[in-house]
């Protein structure tokens, strides 16, 4: 196993702007956030690996970095976004959002440098920021973990599913050179425990809608009476509006702790997403914790379940139903390998390779 920080050599002139989301701090501890734990580990990786970095958010924000900018706080994120969202759904606010990135762009006009890099992980952020680049400066789209397409001239997806969804729907021919897919650093290789011993029960872990395939798992529960289900999701279940089997425990809204318990003790996860995911953070977390997934055959899913490896995919019910038959016969260990591939510690190598060819400016060199 690699070190844990990589001893980047020759990037001390390379100097990176990083600007937060406007959802919520970015921090590790919101488990269900993947853009506010993806902005806190590319920032906190960068700076652990000798990278001149600057970052433009919440004062809560518990990111490492070279300086900090810290240009809205609680009061502004409880005006405009869902703070308290164990029952509910995310709420997205224009205002806020404009707010926040102009605060930003500000801040950022005090300390840019030319050939500086300025990375967002939320893409509505992008055409603001873009009036920056002027002097060699360059805005990176540095977590496309949705599906639309941010208009940066440099972008970093999540999975080539994704990838090829956003180039197919705005009909970009073939693609551009300037991108690059690298997997979302959300998790840390030390955050979740690998546990080899099971307590029999299969796992949705999601939000409480049907875009993310709760009704399937539901009547899936059914179709396995003799099982043990457990359900844990952010969101109101009253207004799934059915009735939940008998063998299914309803736990409510799974913080990170609670999060890490349930991965670790699961059978299996189970994740018949009709949603095209743009990359699926569950499946690592639960190969982190030695727990293989039985989810769709789409989406960003493709490029993280290895299939009778980490998991299964599944094209049909009949298949979803052949796959919790089987699941015990795969290794934890194995699964739990595979996870620390994706991890922040890994995956910040790639990051500061594609923010060196960037600045380099030359995609012909070797």
């Amino acid at each position: 196993m690699p070190s844990l920080y990589f001893n980047c050599y020759l990037i001390s002139y390379m100097r990176i702007h990083i600007v937060g989301t406007p959802r919520n701090p970015s921090t590790p501890i919101i488990a269900v956030d993947p853009f506010a734990r993806v902005s806190y580990y590319l920032t906190t990786m960068l700076h652990r690996n000798n990278v001149e970095v600057y970052y433009y958010g919440y004062e809560t924000s518990t990111v490492e970095c070279t300086k900090k900018y810290s240009i809205v706080d609680d009061n502004f994120h409880s005006k405009y976004f869902t703070k308290e969202f164990e029952n509910s759904q995310w709420n997205y606010s224009t205002e806020g959002e404009n707010i926040f990135v102009s605060k930003a762009i500000e801040s950022i006009k005090s300390n840019l440098h030319p050939e500086d890099l300025i990375v967002s992980t939320w893409g509505s952020q992008i055409p603001k920021l873009q009036t920056l680049e002027n002097n060699g400066v360059k805005v990176i789209d540095g977590h496309v973990g949705y599906l639309y397409d941010s208009g940066a001239k440099y972008k970093v997806f999540t999975s080539r599913a994704n990838q090829h969804y956003i180039y197919g729907t705005t009909n970009s021919q073939g693609g551009f050179w300037n991108d690059i897919v690298i997997p979302p650093p959300a998790n840390s290789i030390t955050e979740f425990e690998f546990n080899p011993n099971k307590q029999g029960y299969f796992l949705y872990i999601a939000r409480l809608i049907e875009q993310k395939g709760i009704f399937i798992f539901l009547d899936l529960a059914r179709s396995f009476p003799e099982k043990s289900f457990i359900l844990a999701g952010q969101g109101d279940i009253s207004l799934l509006h059915c009735e939940i089997p008998p063998n299914v425990e309803y736990v409510g809204y799974a913080d990170l702790n609670k999060r890490k318990t349930l991965l670790a003790n699961a059978s299996a996860v189970i994740s018949p997403t009709h949603y095209v995911e743009p990359f699926g953070l569950t499946s690592v977390e639960a190969a982190l914790s030695g727990t293989p997934i039985i989810t769709t055959s789409w989406g960003g899913y493709i490029d993280n379940v290895v299939e009778g490896v980490t998991g299964f995919k599944c094209s049909s019910f009949k298949e979803f139903k052949e796959a919790i038959n089987k699941v015990h016969q795969l290794d934890a260990l194995e699964c739990r390998k595979f996870g620390e591939r994706f991890t922040a510690e890994y995956l910040i190598h790639d990051y500061i390779k594609y923010f060196k060819t960037i600045i380099k400016n030359n995609w012909y060199e070797n």
